[in-house]
């Protein structure tokens, strides 16, 4: 049996492979999606529900995420809008009367499908005179969802709104209700929509400031001294980022880079390598685990294609441009640009033939953006968090919204220029087939790229 320990984390592989072989046969899917089901009605009726989330603006309605109180299920109620009286709020119960559907699929997304695997039966639609309030919410609800409210109202009391409030809100706080479809194409065309949505990126770099407030830019020493104020430290950094996950609504890509970066901390602890295929293939063992449905969301898969290709890719191609005879700020600078692009074209060809697979395009000029929109996004993302920590202070709050209105001006202006260049999308079809078939070729082409850099 020694040949078990030469295989890396065997024992959160097998299950891994079992819970995906699982869930490939529909077992776990369909029991989650049973359990979602609406009674579905040929005709209208009164349903008392109670309204879970705030309120998302569309064209003509609001649309809310209510609770049927009667079934304990969760749907979408789509309420046109009035302005001759107060619209429901978040933790108001309402007698509606409505009839629920399932949702109808987008040319060839099934929606429906898609709702059920966050937890959304169906939608309904009440008119102005087809609700009213039971009882309304008279206490102050304090969880993440309401954080998250109020540092989006931030935003607009600091002068950012616009497209600019609905991107700063994607890209720090992953609420992506508001944003315009056109910029969501923008963004997908350029080569930039993992900009929009809070993935390993932008938690990375919320953790290297958390990082840095809590060592004091590693200038206090009896910070991370000793082992013990390292373990107190790695808990502490661990909890904040558990707070930022809940803060962003623990969408996949998060948890699985939390619990990296929770995986890391350990490792960092006890003096093992932080940062390897084991804890991606950990990360995915503990989100399986506790959620198996996630094996089918598109962003987990992209987020777990894309931190792998930069893990097996990236180093080999690392090393086919080395720094000869660059010293001190030279060579920080060279390298600081040579991992934008390495790790760009990295991740690019890990998530490629899962962007033909689901999206049916691929974006020409993502070197190009990347190499503007990656920096812009860190100052982004560590101008929010000053915001939420010091904005407070007179005149302070109105100088970093300023700041953060006309960076994220620049970069959507930027973005949506790239989007215009000649050739810069190419559309195409691509099965299940043409998926494996392009995963082999990349894997055999990392091989050997790894044998000739070696």
């Amino acid at each position: 049996m020694r040949w078990l320990t030469s295989i890396p984390m065997l024992w959160l592989l097998l299950p891994l492979i079992a819970l995906i072989l699982l869930s490939s046969y529909g077992v776990i899917p369909q029991w989650g999606q049973h359990a979602e089901q609406v009674a579905w009605t040929d005709t209208a009726q009164w349903y008392k529900v109670a309204v879970e989330d705030y309120a998302v603006e569309r064209e003509k309605t609001w649309r809310y995420e209510v609770s049927l109180l009667n079934e304990h299920k969760h749907t979408y109620l789509y309420i046109r809008k009035d302005s001759l009286r107060p619209m429901p709020e978040r933790g108001d119960t309402l007698w509606v009367y409505t009839q629920w559907h399932k949702a109808d699929s987008i040319s060839s997304f099934d929606y429906q499908q898609y709702l059920l695997r966050k937890g959304i039966s169906g939608t309904g639609y009440a008119n102005s005179r087809r609700w009213i309030t039971a009882n309304k919410c008279q206490v102050t609800i304090r969880d993440a969802q309401a954080l998250r409210h109020r540092l989006m109202l931030r935003y607009k009391e600091v002068g950012i709104t616009g497209n600019e409030h609905s991107v700063l809100s994607a890209m720090t706080l992953g609420y992506r209700e508001e944003l315009d479809p056109d910029i969501r194409q923008s963004f997908q065309r350029s080569g930039a929509a993992h900009i929009l949505a809070v993935s390993g990126l932008h938690t990375g770099i919320v953790y290297m400031v958390v990082l840095w407030l809590f060592t004091l830019f590693r200038r206090f020493k009896p910070l991370y001294a000793n082992r013990l104020h390292k373990f107190l430290l790695s808990g502490v950094i661990i909890a904040s980022m558990v707070a930022y996950a809940a803060l962003t609504g623990w969408s996949p890509s998060v948890t699985r880079s939390v619990i990296m970066i929770a995986l890391v901390e350990i490792a960092r602890v006890l003096h093992r390598q932080p940062f390897s295929m084991n804890t991606l293939i950990a990360a995915a063992f503990f989100i399986l685990f506790f959620r198996p449905q996630d094996l089918y969301s598109i962003s987990l898969q992209l987020s777990f294609a894309a931190v792998a290709a930069i893990l097996l890719i990236e180093p080999s191609l690392r090393r086919l441009f080395p720094l000869y005879g660059l010293h001190g700020h030279w060579y920080t600078i060279a390298n600081y640009i040579r991992t934008l692009i390495t790790v760009s074209v990295a991740a690019t060809l890990g998530t490629m033939p899962l962007s033909l697979y689901y999206f049916h395009q691929v974006s020409h000029y993502f070197l190009l953006t990347n190499l503007t929109v990656l920096p812009l996004t860190t100052i982004l993302v560590e101008g929010a968090f000053l915001l939420f920590t010091i904005g407070w202070l007179p005149f302070i709050g109105t100088a970093i919204g300023w700041v953060l209105q006309h960076l994220t001006h620049l970069m959507n202006n930027y973005i949506h220029h790239i989007e215009q260049l000649p050739f810069a999308v190419s559309d195409g079809l691509a099965d299940e087939g043409h998926l494996i078939a392009m995963y082999t070729i990349i894997i055999l082409a990392t091989i050997m790229l790894r044998r000739i850099t070696q």
